[in-house]
């Protein structure tokens, strides 16, 4: 990196402060990329988890009891292409 004043003991200071803070966000970068780390599984982390839950999900919006029922007059025909 260059230091226009490399004489002086803050601008030296200052480059290396600058240098351990972009070290560091790169390494964080770095872990974050490659999911290193201690971390707590998620909810939906299990095989097939976010699949059912999303299953359960577009059910409830489809139902007749769902989104689409208290948002949509209902009709005698509003539930048989279910």
């Amino acid at each position: 990196m260059y230091v226009r004043h490399p004489e002086i003991s803050a601008a030296k200071s200052n480059r290396d402060f600058v240098i351990g803070e972009v070290y560091d966000a790169v390494h964080c970068i770095e872990r974050v990329a490659q999911a290193a780390g201690p971390s707590d599984p998620h909810v939906y982390e299990g095989i097939g988890e976010l699949a059912a839950a999303l299953d359960d999900f577009d059910v409830s919006i489809l139902s007749c009891d769902g989104f689409l029922a208290r948002t949509q007059p209902v009709s005698e025909f509003s539930c048989l292409w279910f």
